[in-house]
């Protein structure tokens, strides 16, 4: 019996080692979050467009209205606003387009919990789920 208690012991100090040498590694909002401490490198960036057209015998000439044009359609930023503009683009192709069919659905769940009055509802706590789903087309 000894012998047993003196295992489980041993056991439980290894674990114990484990569990801490472990969490110190890892910051806490890492462990609650979830996130690996392994992280993947960020890629790399493109390289620049349309700089190499402006050199000429190894150096870079560069007007105000080119230095413009390249900053604007290097920049990041400006590319996703740009997909704003696509968007709404999409969204007038399908406005216009009136005889696309259109399919809708939805799902809506309710659950009340009440005491009931009397005992012939057969338990003390009443407990109601209500589950609609609906489901529709149209095609003008």
């Amino acid at each position: 019996m000894r012998l047993l208690s003196v295992c489980f012991a041993v056991l439980f100090l290894s674990l114990a080692c484990t569990v801490t040498s472990r969490a110190q590694n890892t910051s806490p909002l890492q462990t609650i979050l979830g996130i690996s401490a392994r992280q993947k490198p960020a890629p790399p960036l493109p390289a620049p467009q349309g700089l190499q057209d402006h050199v000429a015998n190894g150096k870079l000439t560069l007007s105000l209205d080119d230095s413009i044009r390249l900053a604007l359609s290097n920049n990041t930023d400006v590319r996703i606003d740009h997909s704003q503009i696509d968007f709404a683009q999409d969204s007038l192709r399908r406005a216009h387009g009136p005889f696309d069919p259109v399919a809708a659905s939805s799902f809506a769940d309710s659950r009340a919990k009440s005491p009931t009055i009397n005992q012939t509802q057969d338990a003390p706590i009443l407990n109601t789920l209500s589950q609609t789903t609906t489901f529709g087309y149209a095609q003008t």
